[in-house]
């Protein structure tokens, strides 16, 4: 929570990566936490495999990029 929470003010936040087998609640904790900070307007932009060529180009691009969380499948 609290690494988010930097995020979410502008501050330095770590990047982290949710691994583990199917139906261990990493989703689960994702949507938590969009719950949790709905209030300063936190996004999630899902990212499949297969549209992983085009990441790169689309990171940044939005107008709150710097409140969003990229979620890859």
């Amino acid at each position: 929570m609290r690494n988010t929470q930097q995020f979410v003010s502008g501050f330095p936040a770590n990047n982290v990566l949710l691994t583990g087998a199917r139906s261990t609640g990493k989703s689960s904790l994702i949507k938590t936490l969009l719950t949790e900070f709905a209030g300063v307007r936190l996004r999630l932009v899902e990212v499949d495999k297969k549209d992983l060529v085009a990441f790169p180009d689309s990171s940044g691009t939005t107008k709150y990029s710097s409140r969003i969380l990229h979620y890859f499948l």
